[in-house]
C-alpha cells in the first residue's frame, strides 16, 4: 500500500507539468503571432511615410509630415510648430476621419 501513493503522486505531477508546458507553448505561440502582426504593420506604415501626410506619433500628438530624412522626419502641429522625431515614432497614419477632428 506504501507503494501506490509515491507512484499516484508522481503520476499526477508528471500529467501537471505536461499540461503547464503545453499551456505556456499555446501562450508563447499566440503572443508571437500578434508581435509579428504589429511588427508587419509598422513597417508597412513606416513604408509608406509621405511629406504632406497625417499621422499619430507616440505619445499622441497629430501633425503632418513637414520632411521626411533618413532617420528621422519634421512633423508639423495645429500651433505651427514643427518638431524633429525619430522615423520609429510615428505610429500610425491618420485617415480623413480622424483628420478632420483634429
Amino acid at each position: 500500500m506504501s507503494d501506490v501513493f509515491p507512484t499516484a503522486f508522481l503520476a499526477s505531477c508528471l500529467a501537471l507539468a505536461i499540461l503547464l508546458t503545453i499551456c505556456c507553448a499555446v501562450v508563447f505561440f499566440v503572443m508571437s503571432r500578434t508581435n509579428k502582426k504589429q511588427q508587419k504593420k509598422f513597417v508597412a506604415v513606416q513604408q509608406t511615410l509621405q511629406v504632406g501626410q497625417k499621422v499619430t506619433i507616440i505619445g499622441g500628438i497629430y501633425g503632418e509630415i513637414a520632411a521626411i530624412r533618413k532617420d528621422t522626419c519634421d512633423i508639423k502641429v495645429k500651433s505651427g510648430a514643427v518638431l524633429e522625431v525619430d522615423r520609429s515614432m510615428v505610429q500610425a497614419q491618420r485617415t480623413d476621419a480622424h483628420a478632420k477632428h483634429a
